[in-house]
């Protein structure tokens, strides 16, 4: 499923959702549009994402994978509750974070 993301009525980006298992939802892709970067929309968007995720029963944690480089992304995913689980080495370094109800 996609998760469309509007900056008024222009579509600006996505939240791709990959599966469900084990009453976990993984996040497969989060993009915005390079324009609207830094603009809150995104911060936005993943917040109201993750709530309207949690009010199905059968999802319990939310979990996606970062680069270490992508620290824009890591630092939100921090602030929104998502804390490092593993790490993944190869072949460039990358964390898999999650987020309980």
């Amino acid at each position: 499923g996609i998760f469309s993301i509007f900056d008024g009525q222009e579509f600006v980006g996505l939240i791709q959702k990959i599966k469900l298992e084990d009453k976990n939802l993984h996040i497969g892709r989060f993009l915005i549009a390079p324009q609207k970067q830094g603009k809150g929309i995104g911060r936005k968007a993943f917040q109201d994402f993750v709530q309207e995720m949690f009010e199905n029963e059968e999802i319990e944690s939310i979990s996606l994978t970062v680069f270490e480089s992508n620290q824009i992304a890591r630092d939100l995913y921090q602030n929104e509750g998502f804390e490092i689980v593993q790490t993944i080495e190869v072949p460039e370094r990358k964390y898999i974070m999650r987020k309980f109800r």
